[in-house]
């Protein structure tokens, strides 16, 4: 549990807790994702995995599927301009299925 790098207590204290966000915030991406899709009647999203392949979501797949999902910003002399990739047909139905809401950029 103590790496190298953790000194002191209080930074291993706040390892811990950045360490059980992301577990919690992780287990929170899959049951969500799998109680919308059951609320349709569904178990697997299409083209999830490689080779398009529909599998159950978990929280790893989940955001792998996002792993390509790019936000370009480019800035001229009006500003700042946002534009996110196109997504493909997994990350669409993930996105949806979450209950995401459009970036403000958009």
């Amino acid at each position: 549990m103590r790496p190298v790098f953790v000194t002191s207590n209080a930074r291993m204290a706040a390892l811990v807790l950045l360490l059980h966000l992301a577990l919690m915030l992780y287990c929170l991406l899959e049951r969500e994702a799998r109680r919308q899709l059951a609320a349709k009647g569904r178990q697997k999203v299409w083209d999830l995995l490689a080779g398009h392949v529909d599998a159950v979501p978990t929280g790893e797949n989940i955001l792998r599927a996002f792993e390509h999902l790019f936000l370009i910003m480019e800035e001229n002399e009006h500003g700042r301009e946002y534009e996110m990739s196109a997504f493909s047909v997994a990350q669409e139905q993930l996105w949806r299925l979450l209950g995401i809401r459009e970036p403000v950029w958009v």
